[in-house]
């Protein structure tokens, strides 16, 4: 009478562990799966890199991320040159807001390059986030990745104007 008790108990604990490492283990990409660019800036003083899989647009779009935030302003002007970004001239700043989001489309395999006319899903999306020095790289696969990823950048910039104000 007394083992049912034990056992369902055992078994209680046992769910319960496997739940709790679950929930707190952390769920990283091992480096080897991440992008190109962020193995290049992961690791510097100057910039820090992020890489996230899987980044949920919308409840029917994802893309893989990389992030880069510069630390530094060497970092900024560093990332800015290898991505070929004019800096924004004050008077553009003052129009536009310090929020504003450039978003712009880039080669797969130069990100300095114009985009690429032959084909769009050959590009993948550029978004500038001035106020953070932050570039985010949204990988494209699929032709309605592009329009969730620049609706949700538009809607971004407006929502980091609108509660600056």
């Amino acid at each position: 009478m007394k083992r049912p008790w034990i056992i369902t108990i055992a078994v209680c604990l046992l769910l319960a562990a496997v739940v709790a490492v679950a929930v707190l283990l952390p769920r990283t990409v091992p480096e080897a799966e991440c992008s190109d660019v962020y193995r290049r800036y992961a690791g510097r003083d100057d910039v820090a890199a992020g890489y996230i899989r899987d980044y949920r647009i919308n409840d029917t779009v994802s893309v893989d991320v990389t992030v880069l935030e510069a630390v530094t302003d060497s970092g900024w002007a560093m990332m800015c040159s290898d991505f070929n970004i004019l800096p924004m001239t004050q008077e553009m700043l003052d129009f536009l807001g310090p929020n504003t989001v450039e978003v712009r489309y880039a080669p797969k395999d130069d990100y300095a390059r114009p985009m690429d006319t032959a084909a769009m899903i050959n590009n993948d999306v550029i978004a500038v986030h001035w106020i953070d020095s932050a570039i985010y790289i949204f990988r494209i696969e699929h032709e309605r990745q592009f329009k969730a990823v620049c609706h949700e950048q538009y809607n971004e910039s407006i929502n980091l104007t609108t509660s600056a104000k």
